[in-house]
């Protein structure tokens, strides 16, 4: 008798349980959200930042004493949009510190996701943002240059691990949607009536908000709800709550005018169809469903001013300095700069400060690439680039093997962010964070004779949840 022989599984198995909110999550979220919202739209943003963090850091600590490392960071999450708004009126590093809380609260809790914490991905991750911000404190004396960049790898750290338990890190990125809803609805009276830009307004003259930072998380949750099926956020036998979500955030998207937002759609939009046959004809219903709501949102009473941002972006006519409101003036001026330090750049921190001397702006270089290239040189633009570029790849290889997109995605949606914003901040963390989920495969393999797409598609059950192939 021959003995028996393993033979790995040819198809992708799928989890059995479907998984459910933890609607408790979003409850606490609502909780420190909409009474705070509701003190900025009554006028009183500093009664909301204190309200805010009253509730906010009590919820997290009790999260922490029971070593809920996995709530925690749902949690943080979900309020992260108005947290990132309110926090330069109340304590603008807590960001930081409240994520590397977090961090700790990962390790105290140990298991599998602790050892995730040692991973190559992480570790380097990790180590390149703390060297940068390092250097910029110890070149500018000021500690909080560049102390962004560790919001970003904390940040996208913590979408990675959320994403080992899928439920929680949808039910945080459902969180996150109310939370940008609520603040685009207490937002909306302060806004500008000449120049209506979503996500930004001012109050007792002061400027509260940001277009991007408020519609990069629209941006994300409108990817995902057509991205693998709309499974990142346990929509996919759930029609009713992608397309909810989706009409949401496609108007908070397109109120926000945040043109680095549409380009991260659009490119998004562009991988899917690609890569995703299956899907071409519901990406192209949703961008006639995104069409229509544009048409509708243009004749509405305060449109004019995304009829002007459409007409400046996508226009024959305009030029290229308005389309790009004066950055491609920023990356005509990098070469000079380069001439003079080509290497190493004028050292980590000293982005401001070279802007205004080859730009001759007071404005901060309005690309990731553009200030790793004017504070680094070649040598960490080149770095940077080469990093992202194997990160890329890693997510095509688990695309490959799972089939599924939202890390692809993620990883091309932050190359787009560094294209028009430094990115260093929660906000772009969320698609590098989908990026470092597509480096983590180490428990797949690749099957080397597998059946056709069909055949694959038939054997899956239609059911919420990841994507796993047979391991090791």
């Amino acid at each position: 008798m021959s003995a028996a022989v393993a033979v790995p599984l040819a198809a992708p198995v799928w989890r059995s349980q479907s998984p459910k909110f933890h609607l408790a999550i979003p409850f606490q979220v609502l909780v420190c959200v909409v009474p705070a919202m509701a003190a900025v739209m009554a006028g009183k943003p500093l009664a909301g930042a204190v309200w805010l963090y009253a509730v906010l850091v009590p919820i997290l600590a009790f999260h922490f004493c029971r070593r809920d490392a996995v709530t925690y960071g749902a949690v943080l999450l979900g309020v992260m949009p108005v947290l990132m708004v309110l926090r330069g009126i109340f304590v603008y590093n807590s960001v930081e510190v409240l994520m590397i809380v977090g961090a700790i609260a990962w390790l105290e809790a140990g298991g599998p996701d602790a050892k995730a914490l040692r991973t190559p991905q992480v570790l380097i991750l990790l180590s390149v943002a703390t060297v940068y911000w390092l250097a910029s404190w110890a070149l500018t004396g000021a500690y909080g240059a560049n102390l962004r960049a560790l919001e970003l790898a904390l940040g996208a750290i913590n979408v990675y691990l959320l994403a080992r338990h899928r439920s929680y890190l949808a039910t945080a990125l459902m969180s996150m949607l109310f939370s940008i809803t609520a603040f685009g609805i207490a937002i909306a009276p302060y806004v500008n009536a000449s120049s209506f830009r979503l996500g930004t307004g001012k109050i007792d003259g002061e400027r509260l908000g940001n277009p991007i930072s408020f519609g990069l998380p629209a941006a994300l949750i409108l990817l995902l709800t057509v991205t693998d099926d709309g499974r990142w956020l346990l929509a996919r036998k759930r029609p009713w709550l992608r397309a909810s979500a989706a009409i949401i955030c496609t108007i908070l998207l397109l109120l926000s005018t945040s043109r680095g937002s549409w380009l991260v759609v659009i490119t998004g939009a562009a991988v899917l169809f690609w890569w995703d046959p299956r899907r071409r004809f519901g990406i192209l219903a949703a961008c006639g469903a995104i069409l229509v709501i544009g048409i509708i949102l243009t004749s509405w009473g305060r449109g004019d001013t995304l009829s002007h941002y459409l007409d400046k972006t996508f226009s024959a006519d305009q030029t290229w300095t308005k389309r790009t409101t004066g950055r491609n003036v920023m990356w005509a001026a990098i070469p000079h700069l380069l001439e003079d330090s080509p290497v190493w750049g004028f050292g980590p921190g000293s982005g401001l400060r070279t802007a205004r001397i080859y730009y001759n702006e007071n404005l901060i270089w309005h690309s990731l690439y553009l200030q790793i290239a004017a504070e680094t040189g070649l040598a960490g633009l080149s770095l940077v680039v080469f990093l992202m570029a194997i990160a890329t790849y890693q997510c095509y290889v688990r695309y490959r093997m799972t089939a599924e997109l939202a890390p692809l995605v993620g990883m091309i949606g932050f190359w787009c962010v560094g294209v028009s914003v430094p990115g260093l901040d929660a906000a772009a963390a969320c698609f590098l964070g989908f990026g470092l989920i597509g480096t983590d495969y180490a428990h797949l393999y690749r099957v080397r004779h597998a059946p056709p797409q069909a055949a694959l598609q038939a054997q899956a059950p239609a059911l919420d949840g990841p994507l796993v192939v047979a391991g090791r």
